[in-house]
């Protein structure tokens, strides 16, 4: 196999290992992820919930276009509508794709349609599931596709301040995220340990 810049990857039996139980512990959060918002959906974004995504659907409707549509609000609800059915049923399939991930049944087709889901109720649920946490798995589980480890990793600081009253009203945001700088230097995996790396620079 190859990774980065054409540099050939030998996967050890080690880090397969550490895949393989990587995997099954990803499926397992998004069972709980899942499983913890199928009795909350209707009450947080069901029609009659605190913020219907059949607003925000509709918002989207009458002031994006097609393609701007799917790139802002990218949700597949947009083809079953935002009823209580539809939400539980988007809500079931993720569980379902967790079960399958963390059985190890078809990984890298669970882990899509997980990510999938997740994403499509992320994005109607606005303030409900707009926290770091659920961005965060988003990321784990996009990040985790390749099948072959990233040859480097790269952490930043960021600075999280809670928004004042005013903003809150004017822009719905609860808080403000600015980049200080990065947390460490790029490390990069080498017998068994963690070392600094100089990686190619992007074209």
């Amino acid at each position: 196999m190859t990774g980065d810049a054409g540099h050939a990857v030998t996967v050890t039996p080690g880090l397969a290992r550490v895949r393989w139980w990587y995997l099954r512990g990803l499926g397992f959060v998004f069972c709980l992820a899942f499983a913890s918002l199928l009795p909350q959906l209707p009450a947080l974004v069901g029609p009659q919930g605190l913020s219907p995504a059949t607003e925000l659907l509709d918002w989207g409707r009458e002031s994006l276009g097609g393609a701007e549509r799917l790139l802002r609000l990218p949700t597949l609800l947009w083809l079953t509508g935002a009823s209580t059915g539809a939400l539980r049923g988007v809500a079931l399939l993720g569980l379902g794709c967790g079960v399958l991930l963390l059985l190890d049944v078809a990984p890298r087709y669970a882990l899509v349609g997980a990510w999938g889901l997740s994403l499509s109720l992320t994005t109607v649920g606005g303030v409900f599931l707009g926290f770091q946490w659920d961005v965060l798995l988003l990321e784990a589980a996009l990040v985790s596709l390749p099948r072959t480890p990233p040859r480097y990793v790269r952490t930043r600081r960021l600075d999280y301040r809670f928004t004042d009253l005013a903003t809150l009203r004017a822009t719905g945001a609860w808080w403000t995220r600015q980049q200080v700088g990065p947390y460490c230097p790029p490390l990069t995996l080498r017998d068994g340990r963690l070392q600094r790396a100089d990686p190619p620079s992007s074209p």
